[in-house]
């Protein structure tokens, strides 16, 4: 949504106390990949791709999962991601 030339994010309420943005849909895909075992659906078999892939595989995979690859990109290099993503889900991380 733009207000004023800025993107605001979705935001909601949490404990009724605390406005936080929501978690995007890669997000979800992102914590649903760390969580989930053995399953064997698309999206974490995407994520598994995603991993092992080299840096031309990645642009490719890009191409067709920008949301995805970037979910996994901030995982793997951005400090304080995954934990900012496991509050916002509502998991109580490490």
């Amino acid at each position: 949504m733009l207000e004023m030339g800025l993107l605001v994010p979705k935001l909601y309420f949490l404990n009724r106390r605390f406005l936080m943005p929501e978690i995007t849909q890669a997000e979800q895909r992102l914590v649903d990949w760390q969580y989930a075992g053995k399953s064997e659906s698309f999206f974490i078999n995407l994520f598994r791709a995603i991993s092992k892939a080299d840096t031309f595989n990645l642009v490719r995979l890009s191409m067709g999962f920008p949301d995805e690859v970037e979910a996994y990109r901030r995982f793997a290099n951005e400090s304080g991601y995954w934990q900012d993503v496991q509050r916002r889900a509502g998991i109580n991380g490490n």
